[in-house]
């Protein structure tokens, strides 16, 4: 099964655990020294052929797609978890592109299932520039229209590819702020 390792401040981990799966402090706690199941995905850039530890937001974008590309390009993986899930793994979530206008926004589903060639899930969060749906609404998306899926596996997340790299801007963004 594919993983990242998110590298970071504990907090910021706690923070998406808690805003992605919709987790308790304690889990989140369980699950802050997360580590890869079994493979990791390289969410630095390359920039003429070596690993850059300062990128611009270009490249951030490229990284970004790269992430939902891997995310889609796998979505099998986690379809057969979802539908047959051991006794360790939980909380799984896709994330959706909203539109409204000019207005984008992604948004993490939990209570996710899978029927009919779609997921079911429910808004994990108040959407901030959208209003066409709202924290709770039930909505639908096709696997090769999601953004990232992901679930915890004895307290590692499996997926999550934009996590990662929404830690690396972060990071970046910080570091310009110094």
């Amino acid at each position: 099964m594919d993983a990242i390792e998110i590298k970071g401040k504990k907090s910021f981990v706690i923070f998406i655990l808690i805003g992605v799966f919709g987790i308790d402090a304690g889990l989140a706690a369980e699950a802050s020294a997360i580590r890869p199941a079994d493979q990791s995905v390289t969410v630095e850039p390359i920039v003429n052929g070596k690993h850059s530890k300062d990128f611009d937001i270009a490249d951030i974008d490229r990284i970004m797609n790269n992430a939902v590309y891997t995310a889609r390009k796998t979505v099998g993986k986690y379809i057969v978890a979802l539908q047959h899930p051991s006794r360790t793994q939980r909380h799984f979530a896709v994330k959706k592109r909203f539109v409204e206008g000019t207005e984008v926004e992604y948004l993490w589903l939990s209570h996710v299932s899978y029927s009919d060639n779609r997921f079911h899930g429910r808004v994990n969060s108040h959407p901030n520039k959208i209003r066409v749906v709202k924290m709770d609404d039930l909505v639908t998306v096709k696997p090769n229209e999601i953004s990232d899926w992901a679930y915890l596996d004895r307290g590692k997340l499996v997926g999550g590819y934009t996590i990662g790299v929404l830690n690396k801007e972060i990071s970046f963004l910080g570091r310009m702020t110094e």
